[in-house]
């Protein structure tokens, strides 16, 4: 069963919204995605 606590954290969470400075950010449609694992430090392939 949920307490006064989580229940108060729910109700905070689905309030929360980007930043105007955020909105800008995803506007410039400008992505990049690193992924780095053992086999990129150590060449084990």
């Amino acid at each position: 069963m949920k307490t006064q606590d989580d229940l108060q954290f729910d109700t905070r969470s689905v309030l929360v919204t980007p930043s105007q400075r955020q909105l800008a950010w995803q506007r410039t449609e400008f992505y990049a995605f690193v992924h780095f694992s053992v086999n990129t430090l150590f060449c084990a392939g």
